[in-house]
């Protein structure tokens, strides 16, 4: 009876092993000066567009701009012959839930050049993990410019999300082998 639970245990483990990550996602954390984006999208992005030179990726994306929750839009990620980095729209901050004195603050729209974000082809992405220089490309959009949206350096930092399904059934079944295997000893008695 055991061996059959812990065979079905294991086939469990296998499949779940077995499938597939398209849900796994990637954060993003850009900085400039005191300022700082965070969003998250998924590792294999699945493009609205592509060309040989960059894919585009609609979101929205919810994230935080400055510890205020905000929205994120319009992606466009570049190859390196194409001068590499990232063009997005930050749509604005939305108000702390229950706080309505909380005021909106105004979108912008970042160009920023520097090295390719991605590996594989335009029209099958991977983001890269990895911390990457990127300088403002001094786009404009004719939107309200967010006040930190200012020409200079910005560090991007591209980190990965929650661990993927197959990776927390196989931590569990780890566990759980070894649970199984402590109780399975026999004890001794000192005498």
């Amino acid at each position: 009876m055991k061996r059959a639970i812990l065979g079905a245990l294991a086939l469990g483990a296998l499949a779940l092993a077995a499938y597939p990550a398209a849900a796994a996602g990637v954060t993003f954390h850009l900085t400039h000066d005191a300022d700082s984006y965070r969003w998250a999208l998924p590792q294999s992005p699945t493009p609205d567009y592509a060309d040989d030179a960059s894919f585009d990726v609609g979101g929205p994306a919810f994230g935080a701009a400055n510890g205020q929750l905000a929205v994120f839009s319009n992606f466009t990620f570049y190859t390196a012959a194409a001068d590499g980095g990232l063009e997005f729209d930050f749509l604005g901050g939305l108000p702390e839930l229950g706080d309505a004195s909380a005021a909106s603050f105004f979108g912008a729209h970042f160009d920023l050049f520097g090295p390719q974000l991605f590996s594989g082809d335009t029209s099958a992405p991977t983001f890269q993990f990895g911390e990457y220089d990127l300088v403002d490309g001094g786009g404009d959009c004719g939107c309200d410019s967010f006040t930190t949206q200012a020409v200079g350096q910005y560090h991007l930092s591209i980190s990965g999300g929650v661990p993927e399904p197959a990776t927390w059934a196989l931590m569990i079944a780890g566990f759980g082998g070894a649970g199984v295997a402590l109780r399975r000893q026999r004890r001794q008695v000192v005498a």
